[in-house]
């Protein structure tokens, strides 16, 4: 099939399950930083490898599909869930508990 120049390239992607507290030890510098300064937060990671099947998607996962990804004229993304900010994740509910879901909840939106 012929590109056409008026055609423009879609991404859909869906149900992708973040955990950005893979790494429990970037969990203070995360709550106390805006948004804006996460993502050279979990640069500075120590974990570099990607989540195993099975696991919520980690940052090196998320980070590299995004790279991979062409940078489309119409990006969609359905179904982007963080899952561990919820206590009913048993391997993090620990850190769900002392870090307080609602103030989490509030800087995650």
């Amino acid at each position: 099939m012929a590109e056409d120049a008026d055609q423009g390239t879609f991404l859909l992607l869906s149900d992708i399950h973040f955990d950005p507290y893979a790494d429990t030890t970037l969990v203070p510098k995360l709550a106390e930083a805006p948004v804006d300064q996460w993502t050279s937060i979990f640069e500075s990671s120590s974990l570099k490898a990607f989540s195993i099947y099975g696991k919520d998607t980690d940052y090196p996962l998320l980070a590299s599909t995004m790279e991979e990804t062409a940078e489309p004229d119409f990006p969609t993304i359905t179904s982007l869930s963080t899952a561990t900010i919820f206590p009913t994740n048993s391997r993090t509910n620990s850190t769900s508990t002392w870090l307080g879901t609602p103030k989490l909840t509030k800087r995650s939106c």
